[in-house]
């Protein structure tokens, strides 16, 4: 699909027979200049492929984020119940540690 750029070819051809080329060949550069332009344009399919392209990813970004946080949950609910049981464990030891020095002395 070809595009039409905007490219003011008079002004063009003027600046390049003003600077010396001969007036053929500007109009030459200028068609080459033009076909360039239009080949390499982006089209508005194109902007638009590219604009569902990235709300796609942003969709899947947030998709993404939103499993994270739901792990990181998980993981720090999980460390939170090992930390408890670990001080639970921690103070019965310690009890039982008093209660026998208490029995001994």
């Amino acid at each position: 699909m070809e595009t039409n750029v905007v490219f003011d070819t008079h002004a063009y051809i003027k600046s390049m027979t003003d600077a010396g080329a001969e007036p053929r060949l500007a109009e030459a550069i200028a068609q080459g200049q033009i076909a360039y332009l239009n080949a390499t344009a982006a089209t508005k399919t194109d902007i638009a492929k590219i604009q569902h392209d990235i709300e796609l990813l942003r969709k899947d970004t947030k998709v993404e984020i939103a499993n994270l946080e739901t792990r990181l949950t998980k993981a720090l609910s999980d460390t939170q119940f090992k930390i408890i049981v670990w001080n639970v464990g921690a103070l019965f030891a310690f009890g039982g540690l008093l209660v026998a020095l208490f029995r001994f002395f």
